[in-house]
């Protein structure tokens, strides 16, 4: 079970089945190779723990997400090429979240920028206040690009036309603008979207668990593997949850009109 007092950079909180992790690095929440190192290694512990339900990710500051990884640490790398070593430490963070079994959602707000935004796009839900000033990826304005997954997951989620555009041209959007783009599901007022975003994560931990973790293997392999394949994952999954206790369940409380009351197995 994982240790929220061994974390210093972040926060770890649980609360039933679902526990949040929060960014607490102010004044922007930089992710520095230690908040890159600890977001690792409490994902490493999550994926583990069957127990837990739902994960999200959020500011230990309201109205600030982060403003991405650490630039003074990059500038780094043309003297010390050992810190490229280092970094990829930083850049392996989106990848274990993306990885991470149960549904994820990341609450934006204020300004979600390069890394920032690169660790909403490793989500399965973002939602945003209407706060939320800048989202994107503004790497190139610098002379970079996008080095935490950010050039494969967006256009997976927009499609090409829009993701070049913001990618090429550095391109900043506010909530508005991000939800009629679909690079977020939701936007709520700023002073409801904690509630909002647990409301949300609370919904998703009372499905059915291991229902919601081949959804979510499956949505993954439909960028991966060839139709055929999907297609017989997929009746090899299906056929894995309809054995489960959970599957009656769900199907009896739907023929006896109540809610049904998942226990995971």
């Amino acid at each position: 079970m994982i240790d929220p007092a061994s974390f210093r950079s972040i926060n770890v909180v649980r609360t039933g089945a679902v526990v949040v992790v929060e960014l607490d690095n102010p004044p922007l929440n930089v992710i520095t190779l230690d908040v890159g190192r600890e977001l690792v290694r409490a994902c490493t512990e999550l994926a583990a723990d069957e127990g837990v339900r739902a994960v999200v990710f959020r500011s230990a500051h309201r109205g600030i997400f982060t403003a991405g990884a650490d630039i003074t640490m990059m500038a780094q790398v043309a003297d010390d090429p050992g810190v490229l070593e280092q970094f990829g430490a930083v850049l392996d963070v989106f990848d274990r979240v993306e990885a991470l079994p149960m549904p994820t959602i990341c609450q934006l707000e204020g300004i979600a920028i390069g890394g920032g935004f690169e660790l909403a796009l490793a989500c399965d839900f973002r939602i945003a206040g209407d706060d939320l000033a800048q989202l994107g990826l503004p790497e190139v304005r610098i002379g970079l690009l996008p080095g935490g997954g950010g050039t494969q997951r967006l256009p997976r989620l927009v499609g090409a036309g829009v993701a070049t555009e913001m990618i090429m041209k550095g391109r900043r959007y506010d909530a508005a603008t991000a939800l009629a783009k679909g690079l977020v599901h939701e936007v709520v007022p700023a002073d409801e979207l904690v509630a909002t975003v647990e409301r949300r994560a609370a919904s998703l931990a009372a499905q059915a668990p291991r229902a919601l973790r081949h959804i979510k293997t499956l949505i993954r392999a439909s960028f991966t593997h060839p139709g055929s394949e999907g297609l017989e994952l997929e009746r090899e999954l299906f056929r894995d949850v309809l054995a489960t206790r959970d599957a009656v369940e769900g199907i009896g409380a739907l023929t006896e009109n109540r809610r049904a009351e998942f226990t995971g197995r």
